[in-house]
């Protein structure tokens, strides 16, 4: 190391820095394939993968690891971190914290959660962060000298050459054979749906739409693997978010086509996704099935409730309205939905934490209005949520930038037990059963993510 670099390092030491972070470029052709061959890591990893595969993250080995993160509060968290976190300017690729937040902090989550029912944020010790064709490996240690330092990196770059090395020769993601499915208290959420109904239609209450999730459990004949149904979503749903975050011998995964919100220095992007049909079994009934999703007056509605609350709760946030496309049909394997993306600039003064907690929960994941949906989900949902539908996604510690997907099409697994979770929305004319059938077939990304079935 020069003596320039050398003495950068040093006045970040006297300046009461102690979290280092520095990243060099590597060759890489499948960061998958590294979270694979990474089984030293097993139980403290993350993977990231955005719908037009521009970004791919897996990080590795948790230095400081955020429990239970409250929205409201973490952008302190994020600044203290900040303020004792150094990294150098010659360094192309900045550190970033990982994970997600609970949908709500305030509902105690199920014991199968574990400890990530109420959220997890981590700084890993190493990260491999590829964008387009350029791959860094971020390597981040906590020091009290340069030359701890030094060594502490040096092992990290050890441990990434190793599993790039372990990583040529990695086998294809085997199917799990399912032992045993069950849909959790469906009588239960049938009678919720119902309720739902009569309070929407009710004048006297101030409920317009609510969404209602519920469970689908699966066991399998041997322990699932993170890496193998992150293969799988992966070759199963290509225009989604593709994501894990393991905790011990806890994985929260899943594969949403839903952008919360995205900022880069100069903008916000959002996106408005409502409404359900099912994928034809030919292009051509395919496209009857999504023109009558574009005209239908219950999902067109439904849409556009979201449109108008995002619109609304970021109103304040940017400069000069929001610019959006034309209503179009977003699609995936087994449902198509209906899409609008929404994208503004930001004002300079507004942090991207304050705009995710406007915008979370949408009406898409919670309801309208916002408050009163999110008790009535709280009173009358069978089950917590957990992760499920929360802000799940990355954030800078030097640069106020991230993205946050919404944590749908999503289910969490120890050993050999998934839990999957699916939600709809209820509205005026909203029938049980045909929800019930909605939600069935937003079980299935996870399904056959879990079993392989191509």
């Amino acid at each position: 190391m020069n003596s320039n670099v050398t003495k950068e390092y040093q006045q970040a030491f006297d300046a009461g820095k102690s979290y280092f972070s520095t990243c060099e470029q590597i060759v890489c052709e499948d960061v998958l394939a590294i979270y694979t061959a990474a089984e030293s890591a097993r139980g403290a990893r993350y993977f990231w993968r955005n719908p037009d595969q521009t970004m791919t993250i897996a990080a590795f080995h948790w230095l400081v690891d955020y429990q239970k993160p409250m929205l409201a509060t973490f952008d302190g968290m994020q600044k203290d971190l900040r303020d004792s976190h150094y990294q150098s300017q010659m360094d192309a690729c900045q550190a970033l914290l990982l994970g997600g937040f609970a949908f709500d902090e305030t509902r105690a989550p199920q014991d199968e959660w574990a400890q990530l029912g109420n959220g997890l944020f981590v700084l890993p010790e190493i990260m491999i962060k590829q964008e387009g064709t350029q791959t860094w490996a971020v390597y981040t240690v906590k020091a009290t000298n340069e030359e701890q330092r030094a060594a502490k990196v040096a092992a990290l770059q050890e441990q990434v050459m190793q599993w790039i090395d372990s990583s040529r020769f990695g086998e294809a993601a085997a199917p799990y054979a399912v032992t045993g499915q069950v849909e959790v208290a469906v009588p239960e959420w049938l009678q919720a749906v119902e309720e739902s109904v009569q309070a929407i239609k009710d004048p006297t209450i101030d409920l317009t739409k609510v969404v209602l999730a519920r469970q689908m459990r699966l066991t399998t004949t041997e322990t699932i693997r993170s890496e193998a149904v992150l293969a799988h979503l992966s070759q199963q749903q290509p225009n989604t978010y593709v994501f894990a975050l393991e905790q011990g011998d806890t994985f929260f995964i899943g594969a949403t086509p839903e952008r919360l919100l995205k900022a880069t220095v100069d903008h916000f992007e959002t996106v408005s996704i409502a409404g359900s049909a099912p994928r034809g079994q030919t292009k051509a009934e395919d496209q009857v099935l999504a023109e009558a999703l574009l005209q239908d007056p219950k999902n067109t509605h439904e849409h556009q409730v979201v449109v108008d609350r995002l619109e609304h709760a970021l109103a304040t946030l940017i400069d000069g309205g929001f610019h959006s496309e034309e209503r179009a049909v977003i699609k995936n394997r087994d449902i198509q939905h209906l899409f609008l993306p929404l994208k503004g600039k930001r004002q300079a003064a507004v942090s991207f934490l304050t705009a995710v907690q406007k915008l979370h929960p949408t009406p898409a994941l919670g309801g309208e209005p916002k408050t009163a949906a999110v008790q009535w989900i709280k009173d009358h949902e069978p089950s917590s949520r957990g992760m499920y539908g929360g802000p799940f996604g990355w954030l800078g510690i030097q640069e106020d930038i991230g993205e946050f997907a919404v944590a749908i099409r999503s289910g969490v697994v120890t050993q050999n037990r998934a839990t999957l979770y699916a939600g709809c929305g209820i509205v005026a004319d909203s029938q049980a059963f045909a929800e019930q059938q909605e939600t069935r077939l937003k079980f299935q990304p996870m399904r056959r993510g879990i079993i392989g079935d191509v």
